[in-house]
């Protein structure tokens, strides 16, 4: 026996799931519509399941642009979806779809978004060089690498590390007591890096050998003149160096070097102090890194993101050249090494499709 009512209830059913049906089908058109006008690389849409990056930058250094990709983590590792950001604020959004993922980050590049148009894979974003030319020391290209597994907490870090080092000259002296030459001044004083890396790889880890050099065993000035800020490299001491000991507060920047053996093709990166002493011309070159206090994990030489700050007492008449080694006690160098401290953070928020 059928009951009173039952038809149209069972009318109204149906036509609820007609609406449904309709609902999802002019949902899917529309996104398909998207996806066929936008590379499948930047299209972004609402998910159920955001994958929240919080990123951190090294104390003091703006972001003024940020590339984020998403790669599959797989054993093919390819390219799922690319975003640049310009001057990003402390909430923005992007997209990325399902799956475990392997996040990169990239700050401050010199290239715009489509210089990144071949990057497809992992591997291919690993071969990636940075150029030294192109760095600036107030926003340094810093990078970050982060894993997101599936889940319903897609979350990670990245702590984003200059490729730059610092390298400070804090105070210089000469203390030639006991010397003929006692009381005597160094005089016409400058300083410079040698050896120094002009490419590195942009998702380089702590041990690095520079993809090639600039100021090769001596200043060199067309080397110089290539670089947008040249006093990266190079300072002049003003007035004579003496007993007295000057605080200089000198920064110099250059990329990681951890050569193991100083030869042809891997020298050791260098800070060399040259001036005049008694009417002649001597160099004091010291190598970076080597001894460093306060980074007893790092490896020998000079490390991504770290600072070097020297103290510098010379004690007698140096080398003959930028790249002779010294006598043994012609410098008393305090090296003092530590990591480039945590700053800011920004946190990008990315919704993917499940």
């Amino acid at each position: 026996m059928k009951r009173k009512g039952t038809h149209s209830w069972r009318k109204a059913g149906r036509d609820s799931n007609l609406l449904k049906f309709a609902a999802f089908l002019l949902n899917y058109l529309s996104r398909s519509a998207i996806l066929l006008l936008l590379p499948a690389c930047t299209v972004s849409f609402s998910g159920d399941a955001p994958v929240r990056l919080r990123v951190a930058a090294a104390s003091g250094l703006p972001l003024r642009s940020l590339d984020v990709f998403f790669f599959n983590d797989d054993p093919l590792r390819r390219l799922d979806s690319y975003q640049r950001f310009d001057n990003p604020s402390a909430s923005v959004s992007g997209a990325s779809r399902g799956g475990p993922k392997i996040v990169v980050a990239l700050a401050n590049s010199p290239s715009d978004k489509y210089s990144w148009a071949d990057i497809n894979s992992y591997e291919r974003l690993m071969d990636t060089m940075s150029d030294y030319s192109a760095e600036d020391p107030g926003a340094p290209v810093m990078s970050g690498i982060a894993r997101v597994d599936e889940g319903a907490d897609r979350a990670c870090e990245i702590a984003l590390k200059p490729l730059l080092s610092r390298i400070e000259v804090a105070s210089l002296s000469c203390d030639f007591h006991g010397r003929p030459y006692e009381g005597a001044v160094l005089e016409d004083v400058r300083i410079y890096l040698t050896n120094a890396g002009s490419l590195c790889p942009v998702f380089c880890g702590d041990k690095v050998v520079p993809g090639g050099f600039l100021n090769v065993g001596a200043l060199n000035g067309s080397d110089m003149s290539r670089l947008a800020f040249p006093w990266m490299l190079q300072a002049e001491v003003e007035s004579p160096v003496g007993a007295a000991v000057r605080n200089l507060g000198l920064t110099f920047y250059c990329y990681p070097n951890t050569s193991e053996r100083d030869g042809l093709g891997t020298p050791f990166t260098r800070l060399v102090i040259e001036g005049t002493l008694l009417g002649r011309r001597y160099w004091y070159p010291l190598d970076i890194g080597r001894g460093a206090l306060g980074l007893p994990e790092m490896p020998q030489g000079i490390v991504r993101g770290a600072r070097y700050r020297y103290d510098i007492t010379i004690t007698r008449r140096g080398a003959t050249s930028p790249d002779s080694p010294m006598e043994t006690g012609t410098v008393r160098a305090r090296l003092l090494g530590e990591d480039w401290q945590e700053g800011g953070n920004s946190t990008i928020l990315f919704r993917h499709e499940s």
